[in-house]
């Protein structure tokens, strides 16, 4: 006879907690409510065929005093109950089901759905770019699209640009500005990613730089976009000495190693004109688009490895 594994349980609700939560939310709201009607329904049944026909039938002030007092003593025993619970469940950092925690999670679980079919986009957007043909000018549409796209998920009143770095094919200790967000100016900035012993201060890694050789997207926040000050430490502003008023047109930006057969091949930047845009969490997400632009690189010849 089959039994239940409360190990496997917990398993699912690990790998799954958006959906069990959610399920288990929805059944726990119907069953408060059933409760709260079966509960209800008896309370006020006394109330019409006890209690109301005893206060007719006998309005002495004692009885009206002891109706009263019952009343108080209710009303401080629920508010004894709530200070003594509500903290408890406050201070409880376990997952708890409720109602609240289903809205919760049911809300990253529209946010993952929200992602998911933003991937599914960009496959679109690939497939279509590969049955056009297999050359830059393909390639060059798919980019500008995909970066369209993204922008409008994401809100249009938030991201600002972004800059897609490749390897210099003439010297390959540097990344150079390939390609930029349709409509905006592509960066001439280049990181060395070269050895450290031929590293000085005329060679800046930058924070793409560290991306591409640790192939680990970072979050940039700026914090002075005149001076350049920002809370990553490998951040290199640019100040161009014709023009000491130069600033920084973003407020953020998310830079993100872009693959190809689990070789780096560039850094791919999504800009915004707001701190906090990006968050750890979209990281993951992020990283997969990323890589379908490593992908269409790749499917449409602008990057080339030797087998």
């Amino acid at each position: 006879m089959p039994t239940i594994s409360f190990s496997r349980f917990k398993r699912y609700w690990k790998d799954h907690p958006g959906l069990t939560g959610l399920i288990f939310g929805v059944i726990g709201f119907v069953a408060t409510a059933a409760l709260s009607e079966l509960i209800g329904g008896i309370i006020s049944g006394w109330l019409v065929d006890v209690l109301y026909p005893w206060l007719i039938r006998s309005t002495s002030t004692a009885n009206w005093l002891l109706f009263v007092g019952f009343v108080i003593t209710l009303g401080a025993v629920a508010l004894l109950t709530i200070r003594l619970i509500i903290p408890s469940i406050q201070s409880n950092t376990a997952p708890t089901i409720s109602t609240r925690n289903a809205f919760v999670l049911a809300s990253s679980y529209y946010k993952l759905e929200s992602y998911l079919q933003l991937l599914h986009k960009v496959d679109d957007l690939l497939r279509q770019s590969l049955v056009k043909g297999r050359n830059e000018e393909s390639l060059r549409e798919f980019i500008d699209k995909f970066y369209i796209t993204v922008f409008r998920q994401y809100g249009i009143d938030k991201l600002m640009g972004g800059d897609i770095l490749l390897i210099d094919e003439e010297s390959s200790n540097w990344l150079f500005g390939w390609h930029a967000a349709p409509g905006k100016p592509g960066t001439n900035k280049r990181f060395f990613i070269g050895p450290e012993n031929q590293r000085d201060e005329t060679k800046p890694r930058g924070t793409s730089g560290m991306v591409f050789l640790e192939n680990k997207p970072r979050i940039v926040q700026i914090f002075d976009r005149q001076r350049g000050i920002t809370d990553d430490p490998d951040f290199h502003y640019f100040n161009q000495e014709e023009d000491q008023r130069a600033a920084i047109p973003e407020s953020s930006f998310v830079s993100i190693p872009m693959h190809w057969r689990d070789n780096v091949i560039g850094v791919i930047t999504l800009h915004s004109n707001q701190l906090n845009t990006f968050s750890q969490d979209d990281l993951p997400h992020f990283q997969h688009m990323a890589d379908k632009v490593g992908d269409a690189l790749a499917l449409h010849g602008r990057i080339k490895f030797t087998e």
